[in-house]
């Protein structure tokens, strides 16, 4: 027998995971459901996150504000340069264009 609870992961970013604890220091005495919906309109998403992710969230928020909030991708993981040596060339090059007024 098929249930219709959802299955599919929901990946939040470090950004929509820091408004969700945002919004429990706001209004702490809203409940973990309660959130889940609030983050579901908000947030704009397909559904809302597992009670169990947003105590995860509360739980953790410390070391999750601690993370950078730049350089990640769009599930919240850190971007890493593989070659510095090119990332170094590159930016010169761009700098270079700048000066000289070149569109890239």
């Amino acid at each position: 027998m098929k249930s219709n609870t959802c299955t599919k992961r929901q990946w939040l970013t470090i950004q929509q995971k820091c408004d969700i604890i945002d919004e429990h220091e706001r209004c702490p005495v809203l409940t973990l459901a309660q959130l889940a919906h609030w983050a579901l309109q908000t947030l704009k998403l397909s559904h809302p996150p597992a009670d169990a992710t947003i105590f995860r969230m509360l739980r953790d928020a410390a070391t999750i504000r601690k993370k950078p909030q730049f350089a990640v991708t769009p599930k919240g993981r850190a971007l890493r340069v593989r070659c510095p040596e090119l990332e170094e060339q590159l930016a010169a090059f761009i700098i270079s264009c700048q000066r000289q007024y070149a569109c890239l």
